[in-house]
């Protein structure tokens, strides 16, 4: 049987490639042995094999129905229907959602490690406390709810027209077997895309709630800074302490001894830790049933959260009022435990899953009052503290003098506005000292050295300009102190005796009626009249006035800083002088010395006398 090998095929090509199709044949010549191994030897074919690439390039395409514009259709149907008939929500939209939900929450550092309260001025927490962005309505209410809301009503209300009978009272039985099937069917349509979008419109409160909190957790913690290092720099200048960066430790500050200031915010800053924390473990109580243990374990390990320190913290609720709740180191103690307990809750929050079920609404609507809950009695705290600030940062301006108020209440409230415009003006010095620093951090980095010299001297201009106004201000002040001072002084020296303390009738110790005299003397003086013998007496009397001199003290406090200059450089060329003289005084001391010393011993001078 004669093999038959197609034109064109693997095998064809396998034939005519080594020569079988070839009709000349060439005149094949002699060859040695060694010629004839290398032609067998090379008779395998080399390289690898492009068989299947041959076949493989000569199939049929398939068929891409997806392209066609019935499939595209046919494609969109099919997904709005299984998204109607399913309750649950896809799994790439769950990781969606936990990854926004948890972009709010670490995105705003409150999981950091706690650091030392920084000052914040109080027109700074109101603008902390601004929540972060929300998402739009369009992600849970869109036209595909409408719509499915629409055909679904009107659907129900076209059935139950069509299965009224249109003759009579007649029922048709096809009709209400149409609509026991159909209603049912809609119900459960209609039930599962509501369930579907009160989960997504539950998620939607979820993330807004938690910016919100975080917003006022964020403000809560400005303020409670701002208060605490407040209390603490009060604290130093009122010890004699000079304020600077860092504050000192809080140790020197807690002497019994002396009176403790600003202890109405230290009420309120101390009331509203106690609350928060108290709020807190409320809320981590309620939300940790709810979370998923693996996942709250990770959070706890990787924000460094042990359970033995909520323990503690738990447990220190209970020994509130043995404390000493109004100190610095308290304050500092309960906004930690503050701070740490507000991780807590936080992680709770993070390891709630999200699975698409039924069981996200419960979970999911707990944690949503607990958000919205938190929020409200973060921002209530946040009020007290900041309006408490700002009556103890805020200057007191006495009301106007009336015209019955005298002349030294007068002088008092004059001295006060200027003390509150010196006041003010340091506070504006301050805030412009702060704004150039940040200027001058900004030009460092942008600037060349010599432009930078440049403007860093006039930002020293400005600053000198501003000292000597203040220094103007302050002399002004002190010397309007001390003028006032010398007028009242004044004014006393030159009141008469008669008018300080009542004078006698007679030079007598026993009062008008003790007069030395007859009965009728007596009644003289008592009505009047003096005797001679008295006014004799007293225009021989002396009165003696003493006024006593200032203390050297008191005259140094009075001079100004030019003539205190004049003077230490008197005193130190006189103390230079005197040097001089002892100095010349000891040379000569020892010049003298050294001659004596020098002088040569002659023995021979001496005499012996004999008696």
């Amino acid at each position: 049987m004669e093999s038959l090998v197609y034109e064109d095929s693997p095998l064809a090509d396998y034939l005519q490639a080594e020569g079988e199709n070839d009709e000349s044949w060439p005149v094949e010549e002699t060859h040695n042995e060694n010629e004839r191994e290398t032609a067998f030897t090379n008779f395998a074919p080399r390289g690898a094999s492009r068989f299947q690439d041959r076949v493989r390039n000569k199939l049929p395409k398939p068929l891409n129905l997806k392209n066609t514009p019935q499939g595209v259709v046919i494609d969109k149907v099919y997904n709005a229907c299984s998204s109607a008939l399913n309750a649950r929500i896809g799994r790439g939209d769950n990781e969606r959602f936990l990854e926004q939900f948890g972009y709010v929450i670490v995105a705003s550092q409150l999981l950091n490690e706690h650091s030392a309260p920084s000052y914040t001025s109080a027109a700074d927490v109101a603008s902390a406390s601004q929540p972060s962005e929300l998402p739009s309505l369009s992600t849970t209410f869109g036209l595909q709810g409408a719509v499915v809301t629409a055909v679904t009503s009107f659907s129900v209300v076209w059935l139950l027209h069509w299965g009224r009978s249109k003759t009579g009272s007649e029922i048709n039985p096809r009709r209400l077997g149409v609509l026991l099937i159909f209603v049912p069917v809609l119900g459960v349509i209609f039930y599962a895309f509501a369930k579907r979008q009160w989960l997504k419109f539950m998620r939607h409160q979820a993330v807004e709630a938690a910016g919100t909190f975080v917003g006022n957790a964020q403000g809560f913690d400005s303020a409670a800074s701002a208060s605490v290092v407040f209390i603490q720099e009060v604290e130093l200048v009122s010890r004699g302490y000079r304020i600077s960066t860092p504050l000192p430790p809080i140790s020197r500050l807690e002497d019994q001894v002396q009176t403790r200031r600003c202890l109405r915010l230290r009420r309120a800053v101390s009331e509203c830790f106690w609350s928060m924390l108290e709020r807190y473990i409320q809320s981590q109580n309620t939300l940790r049933p709810l979370t998923d243990d693996v996942n709250l374990a990770k959070y706890y390990d990787i924000y460094d959260i042990g359970l033995d320190d909520l323990e503690m913290i738990e447990a220190s609720l209970s020994r509130r009022n043995g404390d000493d709740q109004y100190s610095l180191r308290s304050l500092r103690d309960l906004f930690g435990k503050l701070y740490t307990m507000r991780k807590s809750v936080l992680c709770c929050l993070l390891a709630l899953s999200a699975d698409g079920g039924g069981s996200d609404v419960r979970r999911w609507s707990f944690a949503v009052e607990e958000m919205r809950e938190l929020a409200a009695a973060t921002g209530s705290n946040m009020t007290k503290m900041t309006n408490i600030l700002n009556e103890e940062d805020r200057d007191s301006i006495p009301p106007s003098p009336l015209p019955s108020v005298s002349p030294s209440k007068e002088n008092m409230r004059s001295q006060f506005r200027r003390f509150n415009s010196l006041s003010q003006g340091v506070r504006a010095l301050h805030a412009k000292m702060h704004i150039i620093c940040e200027e001058t951090n900004a030009n460092m980095e942008r600037t060349d050295p010599s432009d930078f010299d440049s403007i860093l001297l006039a930002q020293y201009e400005t600053i000198g300009n501003d000292l000597r106004g203040l220094l103007q201000e302050w002399e002004s002040s002190k010397a309007a102190i001390i003028n006032s001072q010398e007028r009242l002084s004044a004014t006393d020296q030159s009141r008469p005796s008669s008018t300080v303390l009542p004078v006698s009738p007679t030079p007598s110790l026993g009062g008008t009626t003790a007069v030395e005299g007859s009965p009728t003397d007596a009644l003289k003086a008592l009505n009047g009249d003096v005797r001679p013998d008295l006014l004799h007496s007293f225009d021989d009397e002396e009165i003696f006035e003493a006024v006593v001199l200032p203390a050297s003290r008191n005259k140094r406090a009075s001079l100004t800083r030019d003539e205190r200059l004049a003077r230490v450089r008197e005193e130190r060329v006189r103390q230079a002088s005197a040097r001089e003289k002892a100095d010349a005084s000891t040379n000569m001391l020892k010049e003298l010395e050294m001659v004596i010393k020098q002088r040569p011993k002659n023995n021979s001078s001496k005499r012996v006398t004999s008696i």
